[in-house]
């Protein structure tokens, strides 16, 4: 048996539960559900990439809340990973652009801020 997975570029989609769905003649709500999952995936990327960041906070001073805080982090991190593969797997060419998008815009923000000036001698 094999499966078949294609792209389709039609407004019918479900975003993440069933209930969510849109139809084709809904194309405002699909405009609305692409828009939101490109903060959401601008989001992601930004609590993928805040880890280094909270590391550097360790003024926890209990070893067992310094456990659970990160502990905490990594199941809304797994979550989180999981919502975005649940988007991209919607199978949907528009939300899969949207998805794209918000990842690239986050990461392009980043890095921005990341450059160092080389000084050629």
């Amino acid at each position: 048996m094999r499966m078949e997975m294609y792209l389709y570029f039609t407004c019918k989609c479900e975003f993440i539960f069933e209930t969510w769905r849109t139809h084709d003649d809904d194309h405002f709500l699909f405009a609305v559900g692409c828009f939101l999952s490109l903060l959401y995936s601008f989001f992601h990327f930004f609590l993928l990439n805040s880890e280094s960041k909270l590391y550097g906070l360790s003024n926890l001073d209990a070893f067992i809340s310094e456990r659970l805080f990160y502990g905490l982090y990594h199941t809304i991190l797994s979550l989180s990973s999981i919502i975005l593969m649940m988007l991209i797997m919607t199978m949907n060419v528009w939300v899969n652009i949207s998805c794209a998008l918000g990842l690239t815009l986050a990461y392009a923000l980043t890095e921005s801020k990341k450059q160092t000036k080389v000084q050629i001698n």
